[in-house]
């Protein structure tokens, strides 16, 4: 038996479909070295389907959200993980940083995040 938010999840998949494009969520693996600093020694990737945004002129101001920064909106059925700050996200052929995670609605439906454009994605340092 399905559970009501599980049928909430369904249906917003259901209202997006066609509009949802692919993108690739790329998260950094952090470990200590030998000085106990935190050091990139590898990212993970992960599929998910979204849609970019500009945002609404009146929110930007309100929420003095700069002119360079765009929402993503992932659908998070579509994705293993649950988005976070620093998180690199390709979609639409351009990376983005996550510079804030704005909302998850209760459901676990859907993650509003804003985020700012970057020329390339962070490389590990190996």
């Amino acid at each position: 038996m399905t559970s009501f938010l599980d049928q909430i999840r369904t249906e917003i998949a259901k209202g997006f479909k066609g509009k949802l494009r692919r993108g690739t969520l790329r998260r950094r693996i952090m470990l200590l070295n030998e000085f106990n600093d935190l050091e990139t020694v590898s990212y993970t990737e992960y599929i998910f389907d979204g849609i970019r945004a500009d945002f609404d002129a009146r929110y930007r101001q309100q929420a003095s959200i700069p002119e360079t920064d765009v929402k993503i909106l992932v659908i998070l059925g579509s994705l293993a993980i649950v988005p976070t700050q620093e998180d690199e996200i390709l979609i639409e052929g351009q990376w983005h940083r996550v510079r804030q995670v704005l909302s998850i609605d209760p459901a676990n439906a859907h993650a509003d995040l804003q985020v700012y454009q970057i020329a390339t994605p962070t490389e590990p340092e190996i």
